[in-house]
């Protein structure tokens, strides 16, 4: 249990570095901090979020399937577009190397 408080507060320190650079237009800084981010959520994404992200390239609202895209590329290296069939079938064949 600490681990998790650890990296949520890793994350949300950098969540507020991602805006303060934002707002000073720090490119770098928002990018290191992005990366942090990334890393740990890629660590410790528990494996019903993967199943969700691939639900939501169905969803409704298009920003919804852009994001669940992107999140999916990043998580597992691959990119199938919006091809719920192809992600599945990644996911059947990926799911145990996730927490």
């Amino acid at each position: 249990m600490k681990t998790k408080k650890n990296n949520k507060n890793i994350i949300d320190i950098n969540i507020k570095r991602i805006e303060k650079s934002i707002i000073k237009r720090d490119h770098e800084q928002n990018k290191e901090a992005l990366q942090t981010v990334r890393t740990i959520i890629k660590e410790y994404v528990p494996a019903r979020n993967i199943a969700a992200l691939i639900a939501a390239l169905d969803d409704e609202f298009p920003e919804a399937r852009v994001l669940a895209r992107q999140w999916l590329a990043e998580l597992s290296g691959e990119d199938f577009g919006n091809d719920t069939a192809q992600w599945r079938l990644w996911w059947e064949q990926n799911k145990n190397n996730f927490i």
